[in-house]
Parts: C-alpha cells; sequence; structure tokens
C-alpha cells in the first residue's frame, strides 16, 4: 500500500513538473512576443516622429548652421532608424543577443516647400537621415553639376526629355533619334507599329528651349545616364543642374543599373561582444557569483542564506555596411575626415560632428586599430561605410534568500 502511494506520488510530481515547465514555456513565449511587438510598434512611432521633427526643424532654421529662412533639404523628410535591443532571456548572465529593429518615416512641413535651391547650396540638397543606435548620418541623395549642352542630338551632352506616348503631349512616331533607346546613334525602334506601344519615349531638346524662369524643358538628362536631371540656372548652353545621381546614395538605381544598390546591406551585419578584464576583482567583468554562508559575521546568529550577485559590464561592437554611391567629400576629403573647417561642407550646418572617424583607401585601413570605429573606403568605387557602434551594456541584479527551513540546501535527509 505504501507504494502505491509512494509511486502515486511520483507520478503526481512528474506531472506536476511538466505542466509547470509547459507553464513557464508558454508564459515566456507571450513574455517574449509582447516585448518584440511593443519594440517594433515604438521603432514605427519614433521614425516618424523624427521625420516630423526634422522637417520641421530644417525648414524653420531652428538648426544651428542654417539661416533663420531655413532650407530645403529636408522639404520632405526621410528618416530610417536601427537600434539594436537585447533580447528577454532567463540565461544566468542575463541576455547576450540583441534584435535588431529598423523603421522608416517621412513627413512634409510645407514651409519652405517651392524653396529654390541655388547652384552651389550644399545645405539644400536633398538629404536621407539615417539614425544608427542614436548617431545621425545625413546622407545626401544629390549633387551639383555643371555641362556644357551639345545641339548635336548623338551627343551625349544633348539634352533629352522624357515625352508621353500621346500625339497631344508632343509624341512623334517618326522621330528617329527619339526611339535611340541606349542612345548612342543607332536607332533601336524602326518598326512604326511597335513604336505606338511604348509608354513614352526619348525627345530630344534644343538647349535654347531651356527656359529656367519659366520653367520650360528644366528636367533632362545630358550625361547618357538615362536619368533626368533638373537644371536650375542656365548660362547660355552651360547648365547648371541638381543631379539626383550624384549624392552619397543614389535612390534612383533599378534593373537596369550595373551599380550595387546603396544604403545598408542586409549580409554584413556583424556584432563583437567585449567583457572586461575581472582581473580588477568585484566590480568589473561579467559573471554570476552565489555564496551561501551566514549573513553577518555576527555571533549568535545561525540562519542560512544563500547570496546571488549577477552583473553584467560589457561592449558591444554592432558592425553595419553602408554602401554608398560616391565620395562627395561630405564625410572625407582624401584620407582625412571633414570638419566643420571646411570651405564647402562644413559640419556646422548639420548642427553635429561628423560621424565618420576614419578614412582608409583600403579595407585593411578600416581594421586592426580602427575595427571598433566608424570607417569610410574612400579608395574604392563606389566607396563603402563600416558603421561600428559601441553600447556599453552594465545592469545586475542581488538576491538574498533565507534558507534555514530547507533541508535539501542543508543536505538533510527527509524523513
Amino acid at each position: 500500500m505504501e507504494k502505491e502511494v509512494e509511486q502515486i506520488k511520483e507520478e503526481t510530481a512528474e506531472e506536476v513538473a511538466v505542466f509547470g515547465s509547459v507553464l513557464i514555456f508558454m508564459i515566456g513565449v507571450i513574455v517574449r512576443t509582447i516585448l518584440q511587438s511593443g519594440y517594433s510598434q515604438n521603432q514605427n512611432y519614433k521614425a516618424f516622429r523624427m521625420a516630423l521633427t526634422t522637417s520641421f526643424k530644417y525648414s524653420e532654421g531652428l538648426i544651428s548652421g542654417t539661416s533663420e529662412d531655413g532650407n530645403a533639404s529636408r522639404n520632405s523628410a526621410s528618416v530610417v532608424v536601427v537600434e539594436d535591443r537585447l533580447t528577454t532571456s532567463s540565461a544566468k548572465y542575463a541576455s547576450m543577443d540583441r534584435t535588431p529593429l529598423i523603421a522608416g518615416g517621412s513627413a512634409t512641413h510645407s514651409r519652405n516647400l517651392y524653396l529654390p535651391t541655388d547652384y552651389g547650396e550644399v545645405e539644400s540638397l536633398p538629404v536621407i537621415d539615417y539614425f544608427i543606435n542614436g548617431i545621425h548620418f545625413p546622407f545626401t541623395t544629390a549633387g551639383f553639376k555643371t555641362v556644357v549642352a551639345s545641339t548635336n542630338p548623338s551627343d551625349c551632352s544633348s539634352p533629352y526629355t522624357t515625352v508621353p506616348n500621346h500625339p497631344d503631349l508632343g509624341y512623334d512616331p517618326t522621330c528617329n533619334s527619339c526611339f535611340d533607346l541606349d542612345r548612342n546613334g543607332t536607332v533601336d525602334v524602326t518598326d512604326p507599329a511597335l513604336r505606338q506601344q511604348f509608354a513614352w519615349q526619348w525627345q530630344h531638346v534644343d538647349p535654347s528651349a531651356i527656359d529656367v524662369k519659366e520653367g520650360n524643358n528644366t528636367a533632362v538628362d545630358v550625361d547618357c545616364d538615362m536619368q533626368e536631371e533638373t537644371v536650375i540656372d542656365k548660362d547660355g548652353n552651360t547648365l547648371y543642374l541638381i543631379d539626383y545621381q550624384e549624392g552619397d546614395l543614389d535612390m534612383t538605381l533599378d534593373d537596369r543599373s550595373t551599380k550595387p544598390k546603396n544604403g545598408l546591406t542586409n549580409q554584413d551585419a556583424q556584432i563583437y561582444t567585449y567583457a572586461k578584464n575581472p582581473a580588477g576583482g568585484l566590480g568589473t567583468g561579467t559573471y554570476l557569483r552565489i555564496e551561501e554562508g551566514k549573513l553577518y559575521a555576527t555571533d549568535g546568529i545561525t540562519r542560512q542564506f544563500v547570496r546571488s550577485v549577477q552583473q553584467k559590464d560589457s561592449l558591444d561592437v554592432i558592425q553595419r555596411t553602408v554602401q554608398m554611391n560616391k565620395n562627395t567629400g561630405h564625410f572625407c576629403r582624401g584620407t582625412t575626415p571633414t570638419t566643420a573647417a571646411d570651405p564647402v561642407w562644413g559640419w556646422d550646418w548639420q548642427s553635429q560632428p561628423n560621424p565618420v572617424e576614419v578614412c582608409s583607401n583600403n579595407r585593411a585601413g578600416c581594421f586592426g586599430p580602427n575595427t571598433d570605429k566608424t570607417c569610410m573606403v574612400v579608395g574604392e568605387n563606389p566607396p563603402i561605410l563600416y558603421v561600428r557602434s559601441r553600447i556599453a551594456d552594465r545592469h545586475g541584479r542581488k538576491w538574498v534568500t533565507d534558507v534555514s527551513s530547507d533541508p535539501y540546501v542543508n543536505f538533510n535527509v527527509p524523513r
């Protein structure tokens, strides 16, 4: 009879243990899911709020280095926020893993929506703002260019514009040069029936027909990259342009381009964790210490205590790679990071220091002693940027438990 009772107790204990394990597992899943959902929602809200704030501040001239009239760089602000948050974990050293959270937001403050940009006014070039673990990277998405336009339709510097396939909008199916799709002097589409199926075509524009003041023919391609530039000034046949393929990032790349896609590259994210040397004793490094004994070294105290102290003191270096379009001189002048004293860019207009700490001619220069620094490889075309986020992880917990009445801790055999 006693054996049956003991067997029932054992089976009950096993069932309770299994049920408890499943329950704890489900609670953990729920907590993890809720935490991740909260992180994601907060990230989306943050990106949208930052886009609203950025557009407002630059349009109103509230940023150091801008005039009281503001500038046009964030008339339509685009913000990308990247943060690496610690995940939930029950490990004895606390969570060691991080989850990347990426969100984008855009907003428009209309105060300077139609503010014209003068040639050479770099502070008004369009910008996309990356905030990577709190560090601000303002990447320009356009640059200035000067071109002497040709009147010969077969020259690359001859202006071409896109015309919709409609007879009331300038469509001319007999224009052979309009159907030289790669602009190499050879007509690519000769069949009139096939020409009718085109949604649009290139049409040659004589430089004299470009009128900046009236806004006529100001969107033209004059460098054979099959992308239209914006003419903002003109002196005879000399055109002063904003080229949307000449910024730090080229956001116009499509499947026709042979260039690598710009921006963050997902396959190159890495994380390195450095723990402090615990040689200095307690209070440094990452450890879990468990002690058992009296709480105080005082005569007369016979109770038994267990003290658990958990501390984490480490540095996470997270490396991401940003594929850039070209070295515009925005971040680096040669192998020297641009400073506020730079005559062209000058980092005062961004109201922040240059986030690039090292400029190197090759990738090897971005490692070794510079492994933990944000580094731009200027010797490659197109260049790449290694973004290194240095995140300190310092936290700890302490438990004191009275185990005087626990027979198992004292190794007493239960009866």
